[in-house]
């Protein structure tokens, strides 16, 4: 099988926001904004923060909410071309099989 060696991505981590006594949206961003820029991330990693409103370590009604933050030496365009450097390309038109 094929195996994911690539360092740089980092899962998800849920965001207990549940203590936000007004939880408007505005408010869910920001506090989401100001958790996340509060964390130090591993070198090239990125972290994806999704606000918990309920405390019960799931999205709940904010699902969409999320903050992504990058490490300051994450190099984007490094991973887009080892993205396209791996990508395989699978010809299912059956005039073009032999």
């Amino acid at each position: 099988g094929i195996t994911n060696v690539d360092t740089y991505e980092v899962e998800k981590e849920m965001v207990d926001l549940s203590g936000l006594e007004n939880k408007t949206l505005p408010l869910i961003k920001q506090a989401l904004k100001d958790y996340g820029d509060s964390q130090t991330l591993n070198s090239k990693t990125y972290k994806c923060f999704v606000a918990d409103t309920d405390g019960d370590g799931k999205p709940n009604r904010y699902w969409g909410e999320t903050y992504t933050k990058y490490a300051s030496d994450y190099d984007k365009e490094e991973v887009l071309q080892k993205s396209k450097n791996t990508r395989i390309i699978v010809d299912i038109n059956p005039n073009t099989m032999s």
